[in-house]
């Protein structure tokens, strides 16, 4: 009967590993806008690449939508006509991230932006998918990241939530 129990609860601890974790928008950044009808083109523009967190995290904002960590600067960032979201360290965007219309949705001034991961190495196989809702508060361009990850570890299931708000100050007008 013990052998039964220890089974039992090694089969269910094994079976439902999970997390979740979810942050509020902090009161004093703003919700995001009502506007029915508005574009987005309000993302054309230079944003601080290292933004607000509501603890002492400091994230990237290429590191938070997919790319790759680069030193705290200015990010451009280039939304071309609903066709095109490009994101860069210069007045080009190059060297950074490009996203096609099948990646977003622009509706009523709010961005928002898909994308998928899938991991298959060191004894990790899993996918991630994250839904990146953008919009602009008060000369920031605030992110709210939701993310899912399932997968295995080392034969173990796993699986994972997460929301977070991060926000990043326009540079210059």
């Amino acid at each position: 009967m013990r052998q039964r129990i220890i089974l039992f609860l090694t089969l269910a601890s094994t079976l439902l590993a999970g997390c979740v974790s979810t942050q509020s928008l902090p009161p004093t950044w703003g919700a995001p806008p009502l506007a029915a009808g508005g574009t987005c083109d309000w993302l054309n523009g230079d944003f601080t690449d290292e933004g607000q967190s509501d603890g002492n995290y400091k994230p990237s904002l290429l590191l938070t939508l997919g790319g790759k960590r680069v030193s705290h600067g200015t990010t451009r960032m280039l939304y071309v006509a609903g066709a095109m979201l490009k994101l860069g360290t210069d007045e080009t965007g190059s060297s950074a991230l490009t996203f096609a219309t099948a990646d977003f949705t622009c509706a009523d001034g709010v961005l928002t932006l898909k994308r998928s991961v899938g991991h298959s190495r060191d004894g990790v196989l899993g996918h991630e998918q994250f839904n990146h809702v953008l919009y602009e508060s008060n000369g920031y361009l605030v992110i709210k990241t939701t993310s899912s990850a399932m997968g295995m570890l080392l034969l173990i299931p796993v699986a994972g939530s997460d929301t977070y708000f991060y926000r990043f100050k326009r540079v210059g007008t």
